[in-house]
């Protein structure tokens, strides 16, 4: 069975980005209050995975094993796609809020997440359906074979075909943030199958009390009354990111 986890000192490393682009954020957010004696400011939950890829791009970007590549999904939210060198292979990897398991990947697949680019990045884990059927004790039948989604542009279906080509893997770290405390309360190495399940592979959640980056009571209190889920906005994000609301029928008769 092959060990699908990553060497501890690049989770350390992704672990202490995922706590400081968090408390970038927090102050952030915080400044802007004090600034303009904002009287609400949970909207800036929307700038907090920016500030999660960027402090974990930063963090490692003096380890040559790491590259990174801005990314765009859906037509203008950006985040960060990582590359990681080990040996001989070649992983893909970004980061994500805990929520994309109930909305992405929920274990349902329909023809508008065939069309997405997780869908496709997905694909590269399928040469290792048994080693994680055998570490989950899955039935036999749970994945499915790779296959290219349908693109309507013949250069994204080639970038997609390229990348399955190019990379070994595809790892997806997602951070859960406790709805009472707010404090990040989880972080977990994952690998899609095509299934749209995301499969634990490493918790990494022990490393936040060990890292460097210590987030304190006073620097949480800023989002303490946010009456929602980080990152869940109804009816607002789409399979492949953010997008902008409908349109009422009041604003179009306008």
């Amino acid at each position: 069975m092959t060990d699908l986890k990553l060497h501890e000192n690049i989770n350390r490393l992704i672990v202490d980005g995922i706590q400081q682009g968090y408390k970038d954020y927090l102050e952030v957010r915080r400044s802007a209050v004090e600034k303009y004696d904002l009287k609400v400011s949970s909207a800036y939950s929307w700038i907090k995975g920016n500030h999660i890829d960027s402090s974990v791009n930063k963090e490692c970007s003096n380890n040559e094993m790491f590259s990174s590549e801005v990314k765009i999904a859906g037509t203008s939210w950006e985040y960060i796609q990582f590359y990681l060198k080990n040996l001989s292979e070649k992983y893909m990897l970004i980061i994500k809020n805990s929520s994309i398991k109930d909305k992405i990947f929920n274990g349902k697949v329909d023809k508008k997440k065939k069309n997405n680019y997780l869908y496709g990045y997905a694909g590269i884990n399928n040469k290792f359906n048994d080693d994680i059927r055998n570490k989950e004790k899955l039935p036999h039948n749970t994945f499915i074979q790779m296959t290219i989604p349908e693109f309507a542009d013949d250069s994204d279906k080639n970038k997609a075909e390229e990348d399955l080509k190019n990379y070994d893997r595809f790892y997806v770290v997602t951070y859960e943030i406790d709805k009472n405390t707010q404090r990040i309360k989880r972080i977990t190495l994952c690998m899609p199958s095509q299934e749209m399940v995301l499969h634990e592979i490493d918790d990494l959640t022990p490393l936040i009390a060990n890292s460097k980056v210590i987030i304190n009571d006073d620097e949480l209190e800023i989002a303490k009354d946010d009456k929602f889920p980080n990152e869940e906005y109804p009816e607002q994000i789409s399979t492949f990111g953010y997008e902008k609301p409908k349109k009422s029928q009041e604003d179009t008769d306008k």
